[in-house]
């Protein structure tokens, strides 16, 4: 788990830097890497996150209602966030806002952070929930995949509004929330009271999260320059790469 921690630290944190040896990220470049992200993110969905939420003693009809408020969570959250999660870059310095710019920063930031401490809670599920004979390897590689798009994007916005300083006091903040909610639901999950049908909850909610962030990064990807058949042998090569990890560990 150690190593793990410092890669789900460490791998955002490198990409939100890069921000300031690379400042602007090639349109084309960036939107193939969403779609290999979007499209691994979307397989481990249906291949792992969703078994193991309907793994459980709940009822097949509240999980679905679970999974459909993740997805409407998201939906939420991103009216904060801008849509960061799925790797929207700031094409422009802000205008005017009528809160300013600071409010603007702690609600983009706590959107980012809460969403970011779910994804972390997910990797801290216990050996004996799961419904398949591996560990969760393929999920945390699919949340830092996610990560480093976000991590990217926010980073872009945050210079043009804050200090340097600042900036990277903010992505250090988002960069954390991940391993805190790992390290948090590694003890809940582990407390002999804690309520069975919360890990499923957890899983239910992340699943509706993630069907939202990956159809809309493949969505998004139709806009714009086009990427043609480069763009489907792309997202193929995600999803398989994906499933090809859910069966080797």
């Amino acid at each position: 788990m150690a190593w793990q921690v410092i890669v789900l630290v460490l791998a955002p944190f490198l990409a939100g830097m890069a921000v300031f040896v690379v400042p602007q990220a090639k349109e084309t470049a960036f939107k193939m890497y969403l779609v290999f992200a979007g499209a691994f993110l979307f397989s481990i969905t249906i291949s792992h996150l969703l078994p193991e939420a309907y793994n459980n003693s709940l009822p097949n009809l509240e999980t679905g209602a679970w999974i459909l408020l993740g997805f409407f969570l998201q939906l939420m959250l991103e009216s904060f966030s801008g849509g960061i999660e799925h790797g929207h870059l700031p094409t422009e310095k802000p205008q005017g806002h009528s809160h300013g710019p600071h409010y603007h920063g702690i609600t983009l930031l706590l959107a980012l952070s809460l969403h970011a401490l779910l994804d972390g809670t997910v990797l801290a599920h216990p050996e004996q929930h799961h419904g398949h004979d591996h560990n969760a390897n393929s999920l945390f590689i699919g949340i830092v995949l996610h990560k480093l798009p976000a991590a990217f994007a926010l980073m872009s916005l945050l210079r043009s509004r804050y200090t340097r300083a600042k900036s990277i006091l903010f992505l250090t903040i988002f960069t954390a929330a991940s391993p805190l909610g790992w390290l948090l639901g590694t003890y809940f999950f582990s407390w002999s009271q804690a309520p069975q049908g919360l890990i499923a909850v957890c899983f239910a909610l992340l699943s509706g999260s993630f069907f939202h962030i990956s159809t809309t990064i493949f969505y998004e990807s139709t806009m714009g320059p086009s990427l043609g058949m480069k763009r489907w042998l792309v997202a193929l090569l995600g999803a398989s790469i994906a499933l090809l990890l859910e069966w080797l560990v």
